[in-house]
């Protein structure tokens, strides 16, 4: 499990929304379509709704999903969940809302996009670790992607396993490898023996470059010498994992889309998220 609240004050998030978020201005249409004929037909049920992948994971977003909802001025609505790191089974619920639709209804798009995008990354992360353990992982994704998301990769690159990242934590430049010539299992070898022969058995060896669980597996399996797996694309280039958020009750009846099982879902590891402490 992921420490959400290190060096952070009670009640707060090291991903707050932006305004754009608050607004609803990036939320699917029909979210804000479906709010207005509700308030003009004088309606706000009270619902339960649900949130799950159909897949196997390691969950990542709850923290910045649970930040989003603290703004809201409703004490009415009622988060419980899983937490950033749990692994999680295909079809179990990680996060159920209660309370009055209209209050938190337009937020489904971010909330699910919250959640599908952290928790691929932090997915493919364990994957990379499980490949290389018991030799560390740090994520060196950064900059293959967009600078207002990478610290939530990294993050959840974090949640899945990961020493640390890149921005802190690193290498060397290409422009000192290149002149001293490419990564090779013979190389690391030779390396790590020259610097035993001068009593530098202290300093580490990390690689990089184009690595993946398969190609982890690979050169550990080759012996080499290393003490360390910087891995980028294979992390920050992951696909999401596809949540939905089902309705499954209705001021306090059990209700589903067809095909579902109506009502709540029997869901006994989540927790009670304070939203207003």
């Amino acid at each position: 499990m992921v420490p959400t609240d290190i060096g952070l004050p009670a009640g707060t998030t090291r991903f707050p929304p932006d305004r754009e978020t608050l607004g609803g201005g990036n939320a699917d249409i029909y979210f804000d379509r479906g709010r207005r004929i509700l308030r003009a037909e004088g309606l706000n049920p009270r619902v339960v709704l649900e949130f799950f992948a159909r897949q196997r994971g390691i969950l990542c977003g709850i923290e910045e999903a649970t930040g989003l909802l603290r703004q809201l001025p409703s004490p009415q609505v009622t988060v419980t969940a899983l937490s950033d790191g749990d692994w999680f089974d295909p079809g179990e619920v990680v996060m159920r809302i209660s309370g009055p639709y209209l209050e938190f209804g337009l937020y489904e798009t971010a909330l699910l996009g919250m959640l599908s995008s952290q928790t691929g990354w932090a997915t493919a992360a364990a994957a990379c670790v499980a490949a290389a353990s018991p030799v560390p992982v740090v994520s060196f994704g950064a900059r293959h992607v967009h600078p207002l998301v990478s610290a939530r990769m990294e993050y959840a690159a974090v949640g899945g396993g990961c020493v640390g990242c890149v921005t802190p934590t690193g290498t060397l430049p290409y422009a000192l490898v290149l002149p001293m010539g490419g990564m090779t299992v013979e190389l690391v070898e030779r390396v790590r023996r020259r610097l035993d022969g001068a009593g530098h058995q202290h300093v580490k060896i990390f690689v990089s470059g184009g690595f993946g669980p398969e190609r982890i597996e690979r050169r550990r399996a080759a012996g080499a010498p290393v003490d360390g797996f910087g891995v980028g694309s294979a992390i920050s280039a992951a696909p999401p994992i596809e949540f939905t958020a089902d309705i499954k009750e209705v001021d306090a009846a059990p209700v589903a889309k067809r095909g579902r099982v109506p009502g709540r879902t029997a869901s006994p590891r989540l927790r009670e998220i304070n939203l207003h402490p």
